[in-house]
């Protein structure tokens, strides 16, 4: 018992006096085994996957915020690393994505509607403000794009006003009548 505390207390003092020591050891016991590293801990997490798996749920369950928090961070610490992983990933499974999207909403369209709506719904005044702002700050931009959609599509633009004409002639007139009536009121 007494062997037990001495030697204990002798490796604790070790470290402490060599821990670059050891740093360094470790270090390069991994540079040097490599592979049999990774094999040791792909068998162990074979060998233990399910008391793993349980004790990272667990985990999660009580620490969710301090995990969330967590990965916030991250994000925004390696914004540029992870844009480039999924950049990556995309344009290699390109065609695997499309094709899952294309099933996907095929198969959830009123789910997908129903998200949409909620969406908006909730987020009105946030859209509002986005849009102000994009249109403050494309306002060049967004009047040439305009522009050249109206002068690429005039025959559409005229059919289209005639169609429209034709559906509320009521709601026009009423319409141009207060203009001329605030017209003929302003000095």
């Amino acid at each position: 018992m007494i062997n037990k505390e001495k030697k204990k207390e002798y490796n604790q003092k070790y470290r402490l006096e060599n821990k670059e020591k050891i740093k360094e050891s470790r270090r390069k016991y991994r540079l040097e085994n490599k592979e049999k590293i990774k094999e040791h801990a792909r068998k162990y997490y074979l060998d233990n996957k399910e008391k793993i798996n349980e004790r990272d749920r667990k985990y999660h369950l009580e620490n969710k915020e301090k995990i969330n928090e967590s990965r916030r961070k991250y994000r925004l610490d390696n914004k540029e690393k992870i844009n480039e992983r999924d950049r990556k990933y995309y344009l290699d499974n390109k065609e695997k994505i499309k094709e899952h999207k294309r099933k996907y909403h095929l198969e959830n369209k009123e789910k997908i509607k129903e998200h949409k709506r909620k969406y908006r719904l909730e987020n009105k005044e946030k859209k509002k403000e986005h849009n102000q702002k994009y249109y403050l700050e494309n306002k060049e931009k967004i009047k040439e794009s305009r522009r050249k959609y109206r002068l690429e599509n005039k025959e559409k633009i005229k059919e289209h006003s005639q169609k429209y004409y034709l559906e509320n002639k009521e709601k026009i007139k009423e319409h141009s009548q207060k203009y001329y009536l605030q017209k003929k009121q302003q000095p």
